[in-house]
């Protein structure tokens, strides 16, 4: 569970790795992500901006996955599945 402090400094580094991304420095970029991650696990919104900026497909597809299951309604993630060869999640039901 996450507190007001650390929801602020999450949105910080958030904001930190967009703009990283944005400038092209995909290991920064990583590097805040992962520390929002660190914080809090179910970010959904930091798995996906990290399989954004990662370089292995099979990693990829894990950050993806996990942004799917943790905010199931959020279209963004999904997309990214429907690239050829890429086998669509079996989600459950809820």
């Amino acid at each position: 569970r996450t507190t007001a402090s650390s929801e602020e400094q999450i949105a910080a580094l958030m904001r930190r790795g967009l703009d990283a991304a944005s400038a092209g420095q995909r290991a920064r970029a990583r590097r805040y992500f992962a520390a929002v991650l660190e914080m809090d696990p179910n970010c959904a919104e930091a798995w996906l901006e990290r399989a954004a900026v990662l370089d292995a497909p099979q990693e990829v597809m894990v950050h993806l996955a996990r942004a799917l299951e943790l905010d199931p309604g959020n279209e963004e993630p999904g997309r990214h599945f429907e690239w050829p060869g890429v086998r669509q999640p079996t989600r459950q039901p809820t």
